[in-house]
């Protein structure tokens, strides 16, 4: 074997072990991917928005805290009539002939005839304006209210942790799509530099007439399927990378960083068990919501509970815009206010609760089996992925051993040149499917972990 021939087959077999390495060495911190979680829950868009009606549920609870308070309100009404029933007092006819007996007595005109007096029931000219305060005593409604609203601020706290979770899955998998296309590239780029070295032995043999020249266009042919190759795993990068952006919501152009994260290799161990677990978010959104029609129900149920308030009023009222001592007046007193017929529309209202209630248990019992199923289901794919990933590391060492052999016998003659290639490519490939098998196994981990 010349010098040239055994530089080049040292030179391959550097390579190969580099191959290996870029498989093979994992980190063991994922800070890279725990940064963009973060990242992706403080900035994305959804999730803001998200924010906005737990904040209004929290304004609806000061404010049913608020109606147990005393309330002042203003009022004002003028009037103006005409015409209308009227009270006749005869006041004159009753008077004026006593008037007229004294008059003539004391032999002067000290008492003047009185007309009668005619007196509209209508007021004309009069205004009336009070402050009138408030406050309830007792009101189960209020207290109802405040309760519902309690449980609306749960169930949007819960609306979040929902979308949090699938926030953050969808994060790990735009990250493991990320590392998988970049990973990729590493693969296609040293798979390059071999056929590249390859093209550079096989135009030396050339010169030397120990190679036919059609051998340099099959190598050359070789390198541009792998540019092409190339191409497309740059756009797929470009679009990970996108998605990654959208995701965490960024306005600003800084390129991604990527840290090849370690599935856990007990991680199938550490299960409790394959049952979706009680503090699960979409089973807790179900609970809260059969809570809020409980509590719908016992308000129905008391429907006919009296309601009693104080109120105070202070005010003043006269004719022709006159303001003194005697139009001022203040007025105190209690309300008690109950339904006493409303014809059984309240027990109506009571037979839809509980239909909506039935419903609610039904949804949570159909729910419950999809989340289990789900589990199950995710739990199979960790299994099948580990095995699919452990046996994809086999088949790059027997490709590797294969390829070894291969270098060596093409520089003993033994093997021919397609022979050769066709070693290279089947380890890129295995080495492109262990990547990717790598990379399905941690995306079925993660899809399980958001279920669990």
């Amino acid at each position: 074997m010349s010098h040239i021939n055994k530089m080049n087959y040292i030179f391959r077999l550097v390579f190969i072990l580099i191959f290996l390495l870029n498989v093979s060495i994992v980190y063991t911190q994922n800070a890279v991917l725990d940064q963009y979680i973060a990242e992706a829950i403080q900035q994305n868009l959804l999730l803001k928005q998200k924010n906005i009606p737990l904040a209004k549920g929290k304004l609806a609870l000061k404010e049913a805290e608020k109606r147990f308070k005393p309330s002042a309100d203003f009022s004002f009404s003028y009037t103006l009539a005409l015409g209308g029933r009227t009270i006749d007092l005869p006041i004159g006819d009753l008077l004026n002939p006593v008037y007229s007996t004294l008059n003539k007595v004391t032999q002067s005109a000290q008492f003047p005839q009185i007309e009668n007096v005619e007196n509209q029931l209508l007021p004309n000219d009069f205004y009336d304006g009070r402050i009138r305060i408030s406050y309830p005593v007792l009101n189960r409604d209020l207290h109802l209210q405040k309760d519902v609203r309690m449980q609306e601020i749960l169930l949007q706290e819960n609306e979040i942790d929902i979308y949090k979770k699938e926030l953050i899955l969808a994060v790990k998998l735009a990250y493991y799509q990320f590392g998988l296309v970049i990973e990729s590239q590493k693969i296609l780029i040293n798979s390059k530099k071999l056929l590249e070295k390859s093209l550079e032995t096989i135009q030396i043999l050339v010169r030397e007439g120990k190679a036919l020249p059609f051998q340099i266009l099959r190598a050359e042919n070789e390198i541009e399927m792998l540019d092409t190759k190339l191409k497309e795993t740059e756009y797929n990068i470009i679009n990970a990378q996108l998605y990654l952006k959208f995701l965490l919501n960024r306005e600003n152009d800084l390129p991604f960083i990527f840290e090849k994260p370690v599935p856990e290799d007990n991680f199938t161990e550490n299960l409790t068990g394959l049952t979706v677990s009680p503090g699960n978010p979409v089973l807790k959104k179900m609970d809260i919501a059969l809570s809020i029609q409980s509590l719908v129900e016992k308000r129905n149920r008391q429907f006919f509970m009296p309601q009693i308030s104080l109120f105070s009023d202070i005010g003043s009222q006269e004719f022709r815009w006159q303001f003194n001592s005697k139009s001022v007046y203040i007025m105190g007193g209690l309300q008690l206010t109950m339904p006493l017929w409303v014809n059984k529309m309240n027990k109506l209202k009571g037979e839809q609760i509980q239909l909506d209630i039935q419903s609610l248990k039904w949804s949570k019992e159909l729910i419950e089996n999809q989340e289990n199923m789900a589990i199950n289901m995710a739990y199979n794919k960790v299994i099948s992925t580990k095995k699919a990933f452990a046996s994809m590391a086999k088949q790059v060492n027997t490709s590797a051993t294969y390829l070894r052999l291969s270098e060596k016998g093409f520089q003993g003659g033994t093997v021919t040149l397609l022979e050769m290639y066709d070693a290279q490519n089947q380890y890129t490939t295995a080495l492109l499917q262990e990547n990717m098998k790598y990379y399905q196994y941690l995306m079925a981990q993660s899809e399980l972990q958001k279920l669990k």
